[in-house]
């Protein structure tokens, strides 16, 4: 997730016909338009659904059950159909160039292989089998995201016009790739951004150092609305408290950030905590 702001002119949605799927398509199309991009969207029947005897793919077909004498490949087939359809309607009325395809894979296989070819690529945090669980991260999701080195806009439980940002900044490299994507949608979609510091050691004060970076960012760039915030205490707890307190519309953060994935993945992470607390969409540099 290390790659620079915009080097495709691409945005890869990866719809399932959830909720989280749904939001993280209207956040994509929104910022489509304002940077000049494409959208590509993707309905992939996961292989292990079709082949795997034990798997529970009642909870991932919804839109279109199983007939009598159907098979379950044209099943999923036809809610894929559905699923697109409404992506390409919605990208038509905001006036975004659009593409499709059903495909038959591996689905973290596929965005593994896939997603670098891709200025973003958006997905739902949890399946249609988990579409009522707000706190719960969806094994895909997962998986794809300590993948994927593209940007990840990660949908969640509510769609609305994108107006104010929430940048969550602690310096790390992948802190700053989220700084230039909220320097890049603040001036394309005029957009108000706050950029939260957390200090979580008081003895280890680290946030007037992020401040200096931000503000020569600043004087780079011309940011036209904006504030920053100070908190103290547990990152995820207080970036999940300023998203419920400002209002915001999207937050910007790095992504994993442990050199040792399954250490983060026993502990959990700042990343996974702040999707469990939250409805909005969440962009992952």
């Amino acid at each position: 997730m290390s790659e620079s702001v915009a080097e495709t002119k691409e945005i890869v949605v990866a719809i399932d016909d959830s909720l989280p799927s749904r939001s993280a398509a209207a956040a994509a199309i929104q910022i489509a338009a304002s940077l000049n991009q494409t959208i590509r969207g993707v309905y992939i029947v996961d292989e292990s659904l079709l082949f795997n005897p034990y798997s529970n793919y009642q909870a991932e077909l919804e839109t279109a059950v199983p007939t009598p004498g159907g098979d379950l490949l044209t099943s999923f087939k036809a809610q894929g159909e559905i699923a697109l359809q409404e992506l390409i309607t919605a990208c038509q009325k905001a006036q975004v160039p659009v593409s499709s395809q059903i495909l038959v894979d591996d689905l973290v296989e596929w965005a593994r292989q896939n997603s670098h070819q891709a200025t973003l690529l958006a997905l739902g945090r949890r399946g249609q089998g988990h579409e009522d669980e707000s706190s719960h991260l969806g094994k895909h999701f997962r998986a794809i995201a300590r993948h994927v080195r593209s940007p990840m806009l990660v949908g969640g439980d509510v769609q609305s016009p994108i107006k104010h940002l929430l940048l969550a900044y602690n310096g790390g490299p992948r802190s700053q790739q989220a700084l230039q994507w909220a320097a890049r949608l603040q001036h394309e979609m005029s957009a108000q951004v706050t950029v939260l510091f957390v200090c979580e050691d008081e003895k280890t004060d680290q946030t007037k150092r992020w401040q200096q970076e931000i503000q020569a960012n600043l004087d780079t760039k011309d940011w036209k609305s904006y504030q920053m915030l100070h908190r103290q205490g547990r990152a995820a707890a207080k970036i999940a408290a300023a998203v419920d307190e400002l209002g915001v519309d999207m937050a910007l953060m790095g992504g994993y950030q442990h050199s040792m994935p399954l250490v983060e993945w026993l502990v959990g992470s700042t990343l996974d905590r702040v999707l469990r607390a939250t409805a909005i969409p969440v962009l992952v540099a």
